[in-house]
Parts: structure tokens; sequence; C-alpha cells
């Protein structure tokens, strides 16, 4: 059977390991041990003819349709290796390198991870709102297609996140790679401050800063600013679904949910309506992008007139100022050179000569 050397999650869905090296295997070998399998009816013996594993015959059976499709020489199947970092940057840095090539300049790896950064940072200017992350109770059927582009959609047993949704959205919606290190602000729940999960944020670039319990109303930027609307958006379409929709009953008569796949449109339909420009300034209402001079200290939210903690402001500016005035006073500007003499110990004062210093 052929072999190719191989590498990096390449030759994911027909690929295999082999001892402690990483080997990919043509499509028309995988067919032929899938044919063996079947014509033996013996997965045990079929990977042991072709010196491969035994969950790697079930899987390439599973695929045997689209091995046969594909060209002999193929070495992995569509969707397979390692995913996208971001489609839209990928093309336009594959544009870029084609143009280049075009017109006869070469094109080098640093040149291309060069322009990769700068496309990143151009992007990371833009006001692009990150996809929606929609966890349910259930699994919600048939999503991949419908909402790929639009969100991802997970399930647990309770509805909530824990540590394995985390790491998937951290891998989905925050991406696993940054030129830059990130600031991710969220709060206290337990999946959020695991071990595991500090470690994955630290791998990809990111700082997590946890917000206190019962601080979350006054600096957290959905409690703040954007959750209330959006809830009511929602509710909303609850409402007139309730009013107008076409709706299922129970064997006693009582009026079933809405499937899950009409929520999960429901969601997406209201944070789009929610204006993005709140999203923007609500960072300076939780003091997340204020200029350090002290000029905006009136956005934050917990400061405003109407809030518990507006009478803070005026101590904060009290100590900025104070912080200020002795930046401005340069503590060594009174200090003259026999100062330094009278406060150096005088075994540490050397005379200069030419003779030599006898040691005990």
């Amino acid at each position: 059977m052929n072999k190719t050397d191989g590498g990096f999650g390449r030759y994911n869905n027909i690929g295999c390991d082999i001892g402690s090296k990483r080997v990919g295997y043509i499509c028309e070998g995988s067919t032929k041990c899938v044919v063996e399998k079947e014509d033996c009816n013996s997965s045990r013996k079929a990977a042991a003819k072709f010196d491969v594993d035994r969950n790697r015959t079930r899987a390439w059976r599973q695929n045997k349709s689209k091995l046969e499709a594909a060209s002999s020489t193929r070495k992995w199947l569509e969707g397979a290796g390692r995913k996208s970092f971001d489609e839209d940057i990928e093309e336009s840095l594959l544009q870029w390198v084609h143009e280049r090539r075009s017109n006869g300049p070469r094109v080098s790896r640093k040149m291309i991870a060069n322009k990769a950064e700068s496309l990143y940072k151009e992007k990371c200017k833009e006001k692009v709102m990150l996809p929606s992350f929609v966890v349910s109770s259930e699994r919600v059927k048939s999503t991949d297609e419908e909402f790929k582009t639009k969100c991802v959609v997970a399930s647990s047993i309770n509805g909530r996140m824990n540590e394995e949704l985390t790491f998937s959205w951290v891998k989905s919606v925050l991406g696993q790679f940054s030129f830059t290190r990130q600031m991710l602000v969220w709060n206290s729940s337990r999946c959020h401050i695991l071990e595991s999960v500090k470690q994955e944020l630290n791998r990809t670039k990111r700082d997590p800063v946890i917000v206190p319990g019962g601080c979350t109303e006054y600096v957290q930027a959905p409690d703040v600013s954007w959750n209330k609307p959006f809830k009511a958006k929602v509710t909303e379409k609850y409402d007139e679904w309730m009013a107008n929709g076409q709706h299922a009953f129970t064997a006693a008569g009582n009026t079933r949910a809405p499937p899950r796949r009409e929520i999960v449109h429901w969601i997406l339909e209201a944070w789009n309506d929610v204006d993005k420009e709140i999203i923007v300034n609500d960072f300076k209402s939780c003091a997340l992008s204020l200029v350090v001079d002290g000029s905006e200290d009136e956005l934050v939210h917990c400061l405003k007139p109407s809030q518990h903690f507006h009478s803070s402001l005026a101590q904060l500016k009290a100590v900025q100022q104070q912080l200020q005035q002795t930046m401005e006073n340069d503590p060594f500007q009174d200090m003259t050179l026999s100062d330094v003499e009278d406060a150096a110990p005088m075994t540490t004062l050397l005379e200069d000569s030419d003779t030599d210093i006898e040691v005990d």
C-alpha cells in the first residue's frame, strides 16, 4: 500500500498514526482496505493486513463513497486538515499573493506572514461583530449548513456553559490564534476560572479579567447596556409566535414549546437589531477603553449622576490630580553632589590612585 510522509494533521479522515510517525494514505489504498474489510467481514484482519488501526478502517468504511469518488492520488478528503483561521483574511491574502506573483516580484514566507498580520490588524480596527454562540439543553438538528455562517449552536444537559463548551467558544468564536495580546473580560462563572481554560486563553494570547460577583451590573458590558434590549427583542419574537405562529399541542392539549431552530432564528434576528454603536460605546461605559488622562471618566456607567457611585467621581479626580502633581515634580531636582557623597558609605568612596590596593 502506498504511503507518503505527512504531518500537522493534514491527513484527517484518511490518515493514520503508525508508531511515532504520521503517515497519509492515498485514497486508492484506503478503498482497498475497506473492500478487504467487507470481504473478510473483520476490521481486525483488514487492519492487520494493511498495518493500520482498526478505528481507521471503520472511518474509511463510513467514507467509502467519498473515497471511491476521489482521485486515487489524493491524500485527504474535503473538509480535512487544519481549519481556516479567518476565511476573509485568507481570501484577501491569497489575492495579494497572486497579484504580486503575476507582476513578477517574488513572495517570501516572511512577506506573507507580515501581510497576514497587517490584514489582521486592519480587520481588528473595523467594527466587526463576533459570531453568536447559542447553547441549548437539546441538540438542534440540521444546524451545520443552516447556521454555520451565522452562529455556533451547541448543547449541554442543562443548557448552560461548562468547561467543554467554554473551550468550544474560545476556539470557534474568539479564534485559535491572535497576532497581538487581547484582554477578555467576563464574570466569575466556574467555567471561566478553571486552570485549563486560563491555559487555553494564554496559548491564544488572551488575558482574562474576572468581574467579581455582585459587580456585573456596574462593569460587565452586557448587563450595563445591551442585555436588556436584546432580551426584549427575543421576547417580542416569542409573543408574536404565540399570537400568530403555527403551534403543536401535547396529548393533554397544552401548547408545545417553539422548535429550537425557530428560537435560534429569533436570537440571530434580535442580535442583528441591537445598535452596534451601543456595543462599541459600552467599552467606555465599563471603563475598558478610556483615555488615561481622566477626561472621559464621566462616561463610566457607575459614576454617572443617576448611579450609586457618582460621589466617587470627585474622589477619583482628586487622586488623579495628586498623581499628576507627583509625576510633574522631579524628586531629584534639589539634589547635589555633596548629598550623594554624604549618603554613600565611606568604604565605597575610592580615590583615583596609581598604586596597587593591598588586600589582607
